[in-house]
């Protein structure tokens, strides 16, 4: 299981970070946390002359509407399995 690093290209992970009691706080405290409950990831768009990505494309899992976000730091949430 790979530890703190690079997951694939042009993302990085922290075992570390728990978003619910950490990373999610913060981020709403900025007012730029944008929340999406029912988003699909449908692409992750790399950016080649940054080398790290940029742009997260989603599908909204009941309305099938196809919305694209752009940041400086994107993060992904899942579910656990």
């Amino acid at each position: 299981m790979p530890g703190p690093g690079s997951l694939y290209k042009g993302l990085s992970f922290w075992w570390i970070l728990q978003s619910v009691s950490s990373t999610l706080p913060w981020a709403k405290k900025t007012g730029l946390l944008t929340i999406r409950p029912h988003a699909v990831v449908h692409s992750i768009i790399y950016d080649e002359q940054k080398g790290k990505a940029h742009r997260v494309r989603i599908i909204d899992a009941i309305t099938n509407q196809s919305t694209e976000y752009f940041a400086k730091v994107i993060f992904f949430e899942r579910p656990p399995v």
